[in-house]
């Protein structure tokens, strides 16, 4: 993986109410999902346990997506 890569968590396919990444970095790949009110991104393994549970709301999306619906993030 050489890229971040964003997910986004809607309901029913509404607003994005909640947003993560993979993160590249030397040879380790980092979950972290955004903490809206610590301003921050924080190592989770939610993200996984998203993607292999299969969860209906979460979907890959674009780092503008990402940047619409948390702008502080970036």
């Amino acid at each position: 993986m050489n890229a971040t890569k964003y997910f986004g968590q809607t309901d029913m396919g509404d607003a994005i109410f909640a947003i993560y990444r993979l993160r590249p970095s030397a040879e380790v790949t980092y979950q972290e999902m955004w903490m809206p009110g610590m301003k921050s991104w924080e190592t989770s393994t939610t993200l996984m346990r998203l993607l292999t549970g299969g969860d209906c709301t979460l979907e890959e999306i674009t780092i503008e997506a990402a940047k619409d619906a948390f702008p502080d993030a970036f």
